[in-house]
């Protein structure tokens, strides 16, 4: 999604932009993008620095780590981004433009794209364990039933025989 950069004055102004999971094309594993994002800015200009600041709001399609279901989790996240621009554009480097929160951008260019910042925003965000929800009870090891719809009945083979050194240890 682009920002018009040459739109933005020095009086603040409200945004909003919307992006398509198509256009961000936002690749995870084991999570998609559930809807759109939604895109709240205020806007202002200050001489040669754009201040962009709000929330990215969407839903994502999370696997739980444990019972391997999916489900869908809101979020509501806070971007905040500078954007210096400056007339020499040797003064622009490639890393800049991947950057959170300051950004060094050639005034020549009328649009920012806030597509790789906001990539990298949802991809830290995201859980590194997803669970559908707190008490997720996984599933079997032996039959592989998702023991949160039902016991699977499978009996316990007792501890793993493996583990019997360190028993040992922690029983002296």
């Amino acid at each position: 999604m682009e920002v018009q950069l040459d739109t933005i004055t020095a009086a603040t102004s409200e945004l909003t932009l919307k992006a398509t999971p198509e256009q961000l094309n936002l690749k995870l594993d084991l999570a998609t993008l559930g809807s759109d994002v939604v895109y709240n800015l205020t806007t202002r200009r200050i001489e040669d620095e754009v201040f962009l600041d709000g929330t990215l709001t969407f839903t994502m399609n999370l696997t739980c780590a444990r019972c391997v279901d999916e489900f869908a989790t809101p979020f509501r996240l806070p971007l905040r981004l500078v954007i210096q621009l400056v007339v020499d554009e040797s003064l622009v480097r490639e890393e800049d433009a991947d950057s959170e929160e300051f950004v060094v951008f050639p005034e020549a260019k009328k649009a920012f794209s806030l597509d790789q910042q906001v990539r990298d925003l949802i991809a830290v965000e995201l859980p590194m364990k997803p669970l559908c929800r707190i008490d997720c009870r996984g599933l079997c090891p032996q039959c592989g039933a998702n023991l949160n719809e039902s016991p699977c009945g499978c009996k316990s083979s007792g501890p793993d025989p493996r583990w019997d050194g360190l028993r040992k240890l922690s029983n002296n």
